[in-house]
């Protein structure tokens, strides 16, 4: 069975975050009113207005977890303290004053000093956050905690260390909250979940690896030239043969692609390796993959199940038409489809 989440149009928070934080609890979700009969919890973030409105159409049976929307500008308040169950504070803002006549379940993991985080009504099958969740997470993952709530200057990168929580997961923290509420309401009312493991075999965390493959080697024309120019006029001929001596006998230590492979069989590992397409990038010359050795290395990465994808050049920034040549080239001479594409652009 599923959770219905139903939210308030009114609470003015992006739709699509909300669904990504309740999601990130591993239970399926739907959002459609009408689906209300095949789903065992109904979830509602709103005011109290929008619940009485939900509990008109909603099963009796059917338990609800309630989330309180905050309506005021919690900017100008100073936060409160949640204590979680590893002795973690967490700043929060926007308490309502927790009620003590409901059974607290999860008094011993989160609560405040005036009461638990979460409370329950059995006989009404009704269990409250007592805080605004959504919009403390929301705040903490836009960084607009990092303003000192005494005047309205902001921190300072030498401020930020003064304030502990904000070397904390934060949100993570919350949606551990949200996740252990369902869990324990699905448990107190015999409602029955589906589950979705966030990683094969029960992991608790994965990796994503990729590499961005700007440069295979050393010397390239622009920077031989630059090389031989800067020496020259400082008359260190020496390091001018070394450079060539280097070039001619030596290893390409930007080469590493065999020690990569190697590593990632002996471990069962895949990651994505971005290729440039464009040999050229303004004055600057980086590989061309037309020749034999990046067929080879091409045929080497899909034998060993790794991906190949296009790192666009800066010149296709904002061109959808250069975008496509270089994909193009690239899934031409890597006789593969790519598997995506990897921004140029300064900030990423």
């Amino acid at each position: 069975m599923k959770i219905l989440f139903l939210h308030d149009p009114k609470t003015d928070l992006p739709f699509f975050l909300l669904k990504w934080l309740v999601r990130q609890t591993g239970f399926f979700i739907e959002t459609n009113m009408e689906l209300v009969s095949s789903c065992s919890i109904v979830m509602i973030y709103g005011d109290s207005d929008f619940r009485k409105k939900i509990k008109q159409i909603k099963n009796e049976a059917q338990p609800i977890i309630y989330i309180p929307y905050l309506e005021k500008n919690f900017k100008e308040d100073k936060p409160s303290v949640l204590y979680t169950e590893h002795d973690i504070r967490l700043p929060v803002w926007g308490i309502k004053n927790p009620s003590r006549k409901f059974e607290p379940f999860l008094q011993q993991k989160y609560s405040f000093d005036s009461g638990s985080a979460v409370n329950i009504n059995k006989e009404k099958l009704r269990v409250n956050i007592t805080f605004d969740l959504f919009s403390n997470a929301i705040y903490h993952l836009l960084r607009s905690e990092e303003k000192d709530h005494t005047n309205t200057r902001e921190f300072n990168a030498a401020d930020s260390i003064l304030f502990p929580y904000l070397e904390i997961p934060v949100v993570d923290y919350f949606i551990s909250l949200l996740k252990t509420t369902i869990m324990e309401t699905a448990n107190c009312f015999s409602a029955p979940l589906i589950y979705k493991e966030r990683w094969p075999g029960g992991k608790k965390m994965a990796f994503s690896i990729s590499y961005n493959v700007n440069l295979t080697r050393k010397w390239g024309p622009r920077r031989i030239l630059k090389n031989i120019y800067h020496q020259s006029i400082h008359f260190r001929f020496g390091k001018i043969f070394g450079m060539f001596f280097e070039i001619l006998f030596k290893k390409n230590r930007y080469w590493t692609f065999p020690r990569i492979m190697e590593l990632y069989k002996n471990h069962g590992w895949e990651s994505t390796f971005f290729f440039l397409s464009k040999c050229f990038q303004g004055v600057y010359y980086h590989y061309n993959i037309g020749i034999l050795k990046f067929r080879k290395l091409f045929r080497n990465l899909k034998e060993h199940n790794q991906e190949i994808a296009l790192h666009t050049s800066i010149n296709s920034f904002g061109n959808n038409k250069r975008v496509k040549k270089e994909i193009h080239k690239l899934k031409y001479f890597s006789n593969s489809a790519t598997s995506g594409n990897g921004d140029s652009c300064p900030k990423r």
